[in-house]
């Protein structure tokens, strides 16, 4: 397009149309090489104040980023403990609010433990038997949940 248009006596406006792409090729700069923590042994990515996003959080959260802790991602630290586990359930299975009851059929307030997991796991602080496979849960209502357990064996159903 001509910058000075002739036929209404005005220079053309440039429009953001008219602007070229890219720049000059002899102009354009290779970006630089990617910043990395400042921590010795680190090896990550810049995040903010010279240090990874892990290394920041640490210094954040505790005033000092521990530079001979490693940063582990996605470690799981033991066995899951009993509200991991019911999480788990809940999070395969859904909530029990959306099953019938496994004994009676009436509408179930939550997931108990069928107790028939070889390998049972037991809360240390209250002793609830629990298992970290979702599998071994049944939906139960509010009364059937509350059952003891030699009431319920004795009917042939497991207890919570």
């Amino acid at each position: 397009m001509n910058p000075e248009d002739q036929t209404h006596g005005q220079p053309h406006k440039i429009t953001k149309r008219d602007t070229p792409r890219h720049p000059d090729p002899e102009a354009y700069v290779a970006p630089t090489a990617r910043r990395m923590c400042k921590i010795s042994k680190c090896g990550r990515e810049l995040y903010a104040l010279d240090r990874c996003r892990g290394h920041y959080e640490r210094w954040i959260r505790f005033g000092n980023d521990f530079p001979d802790v490693p940063i582990r991602r996605g470690a799981r630290l033991g066995v899951p403990g009993y509200r991991a586990a019911h999480a788990a359930v809940r999070a395969v299975r859904g909530p029990a609010a959306a099953w019938p009851c496994s004994v009676c059929g009436d509408p179930a307030v939550s997931w108990c433990y069928d107790r028939t997991d070889p390998a049972e796991l037991v809360e240390a602080a209250q002793g609830r038997h629990y298992s970290v496979d979702p599998a071994r849960y049944v939906p139960r209502c509010r009364g059937c949940r509350r059952r003891p357990f030699s009431q319920a064996t004795s009917l042939g159903v497991a207890a919570c």
